[in-house]
């Protein structure tokens, strides 16, 4: 399960080396460095295969994190994103 403390984590380090922080997952003790690399591509693959999408984020008072959805104009799917 994915901690607000992961979240932030992914948030600071989404533009940061993957292989980088898979190396050095020591350093960030109480973190799931794979967990959080895993959101990381993730969120890179969608942003990439997506370029053209509308992404809209919601900050909802009542969670430690931001929902994301993206809408895509084509085939009318959503896809959402906890970061």
């Amino acid at each position: 399960m994915i901690t607000p403390g992961d979240i932030q984590f992914a948030r600071e380090h989404l533009e940061d080396d993957i292989h980088g922080l898979l190396l050095g997952k020591h350093k960030y003790p109480g973190v799931d460095v794979p967990s959080c690399v895993i959101q990381i591509e993730g969120l890179r693959k969608m942003r990439q295969k997506n370029s053209g999408m509308v992404f809209l984020q919601a900050d909802c008072c009542s969670l430690p994190f931001s929902i994301g959805a993206g809408f895509f104009p084509g085939n009318g799917s959503v896809q959402t994103a906890f970061l």
